[in-house]
């Protein structure tokens, strides 16, 4: 278990405010005209099953997709699992609606993005996440945006059936493309 808070420049998960900054690596790729918009998204992940890989990035960008929320079974680590692997676990979902149907919030499709992301800037995520917000943003002076980099890390608590416990910390799958980043109390 993970230390509980000790100061301002403990780091406390931000959750899925991450995917905006997904987002918006892949937009920057899609403005340098890497990616459109309209490509489905199995012309740059090959491996996805075809129901997946006709998906436009646009659908995946704005939850309109119908992938489902998650791909993985929550009581399961995915800390050693490659990235192969997850795409496996992608492929054997079963989509939650129709493309381009119904809005279905969704990590699976972040991830999706993140590790297209990879591909587009030639790096691992949380390295390209990392680089572009140092640049561009006056948050990344402030400390990391990826997990792997941070400690200590604020856990929280999770009820029980009489009280609460503390919880363990969570890893989420490819360093961040969906629910991982941090920031510190201060940013």
């Amino acid at each position: 278990m993970s230390e509980p808070f000790s100061g301002a420049s403990t780091t406390y998960p931000i959750a899925s405010v991450s995917k905006p900054f997904t987002a918006a690596m892949v937009l920057k790729q899609v403005d340098r005209g890497r990616v459109s918009l309209s490509d489905p998204i199995g012309r740059h992940l090959p491996g996805l099953r075809q129901e997946y890989a006709s998906l436009p990035i646009e659908q995946i960008l704005n939850h309109t997709s119908g992938l489902p929320n998650d791909f993985r079974d929550p009581a399961r680590s995915l800390e050693n699992t490659s990235v192969e692997q997850m795409l496996g676990m992608v492929n054997r979902t079963t989509p939650a609606n129709p493309p381009g149907t119904t809005y279905v919030y969704s990590n699976t499709g972040y991830f999706l993005l993140a590790v297209l992301a990879e591909k587009l800037y030639g790096k691992p995520f949380a390295t390209a996440l990392h680089d572009r917000s140092r640049r561009r943003s006056a948050l990344a002076s402030r400390g990391a945006l990826i997990r792997s980099r941070v400690k200590p890390w604020a856990t929280g608590a999770c009820r029980t059936e009489r009280s609460f416990r503390r919880r363990a910390s969570i890893t989420r799958c490819c360093s961040g493309p969906a629910a991982s980043a941090q920031r510190p109390v201060t940013s």
